[in-house]
């Protein structure tokens, strides 16, 4: 069973906002099942009921925690839907989440790679360099910047003719942008162009291996990036 731990660090209201989503995500407090009270929390964390209630606004924010007049507060029962398609502000991406979502799309997308050089057509080409070129285009502006990023990795998934990468990258759209547009602007737009081209020459020249290898080793570079920051 989790444990709640007292707050130390810095940013304290980031702190509890995380222990509290891992207790919903990991199932301790149930969808319908009513959390303890501001105090309790409070209490429980050691920090200060303002701080706790800050944090319950931004999980109430995205969908997952919903406040009744004189009841108290309650994990909302479509709170795993919420997690996953609601808009998820970029201030509510930890840099620890960041990492796990990287983690999560690494064999994901260096599998949409390799298939898509085996399996692309024209118009998947047609696509991909129309979404790297609006990167380009776009170097200067990390939010329009970070859509295009999108559209190129989800035509990269419609190239690789597989049902289940494309509907998952487009399931997973919000978290995944707001991650995108969150790396844009901490680690810059220019290393991204380059390693997106690679990814491009590669899956155009029917190279399933190197776009597979390029794929792994962008995302796995990212990774070592954040983790040394």
């Amino acid at each position: 069973m989790a444990v709640i731990k007292s707050i130390k660090k810095i940013n304290i209201v980031d702190e509890v906002y995380v222990q509290l989503k891992e207790f919903i995500i990991n199932g301790e407090w149930e969808p319908g099942s009513k959390i303890p009270s501001e105090n309790e929390l409070s209490t429980l964390f050691n920090v200060s009921r303002n701080t706790v209630r800050s944090a319950i606004q931004k999980l109430k924010a995205v969908g997952v925690l919903d406040t009744r007049q004189g009841q108290g507060t309650f994990v909302c029962e479509s709170v795993i839907k919420n997690i996953v398609d609601s808009i998820m502000p970029i201030g509510f991406l930890s840099e620890e989440e960041i990492i796990e979502i990287m983690e999560f799309r690494k064999p994901l997308e260096v599998e949409a790679a390799g298939l898509a050089a085996i399996r692309r057509d024209e118009q998947d080409v047609i696509s991909m360099q129309k979404a790297l070129d609006a990167m380009v285009e776009n170097l200067g502006d990390y939010k329009r910047h970070a859509s295009a990023d999108y559209q190129f990795h989800l035509s990269m998934a419609k190239a690789s003719k597989n049902r289940m990468i494309y509907r998952a990258l487009v399931k997973l759209k919000d978290v995944i942008y707001a991650h995108f547009e969150k790396m844009s602007k901490d680690l810059g737009t220019q290393m991204s162009i380059e390693n997106h081209k690679r990814i491009f020459q590669a899956v155009k020249a029917k190279d399933p291996e190197l776009a597979r290898y390029i794929v792994k080793e962008t995302i796995e570079v990212s990774i070592n990036i954040l983790k040394s920051k």
